[in-house]
């Protein structure tokens, strides 16, 4: 498949239908709580149309498509690296949240990325393909999901110092990880 046709099932169905039995995927409890590490690590791509890339998965497909799109790039093992530092930051996110107290800024900051997750997760039950828990579609949770970090950082840090100095570790590796990713796309690495 061409990659303006495969754009065009994400981007505004131009010319594919989306409702192609080879996307469809079903509703149920199973592929909204399964998360599968070893797929995130070995398939470390998205793909719409290969279930090994973990696609019926919405965890997976969730943070896969918001590092790397559907698409497949060089080096694998980075990808992989970079898909598990995703996960922790994640984890880092949440389990930072329920240290600190945080205030009126904490808590307007994590309504903004559970209405972007929770609109993903709807058009998800109502329109059943693997599209539709591409992360590009809620994309601005990222500016809440960046912000939320450093309020964690800051607010652990007095009370948890290890932590939130893994934290600061798990930031600088996961930049480290995509810079090195742009190089070696770039042919520099």
């Amino acid at each position: 498949m061409h990659h303006t046709q495969s754009a065009n099932v994400i981007i505004g169905n131009l010319g594919m239908d989306p409702l192609l039995p080879s996307i469809r995927t079903s509703n149920n409890l199973f592929k909204f709580i399964t998360f599968d590490v070893d797929t995130l690590l070995h398939q470390p791509y998205w793909s719409i149309f290969e279930d090994k890339t973990g696609r019926q998965l919405f965890w997976n497909s969730y943070l896969k498509s918001a590092l790397f799109g559907h698409f497949t790039w060089p080096a694998p093992w980075l990808a992989g690296w970079l898909n598990i530092n995703l996960v922790l930051l994640v984890l880092y996110a949440v389990a930072g949240s329920l240290l600190s107290s945080g205030g009126a800024d904490r808590r307007f900051t994590q309504i903004c990325i559970a209405i972007a997750l929770f609109a993903q997760l709807c058009n998800r039950l109502l329109i059943a393909t693997v599209v539709t828990h591409d992360a590009r579609m809620t994309f601005p949770v990222l500016v809440p999901f960046i912000a939320l970090l450093g309020q964690v950082t800051e607010d652990v840090w007095k009370a948890y110092p290890a932590f939130a100095e893994a934290g600061f570790l798990l930031l600088i590796s996961f930049a480290g990880g995509g810079l090195c990713f742009m190089l070696q796309y770039a042919g520099m690495l």
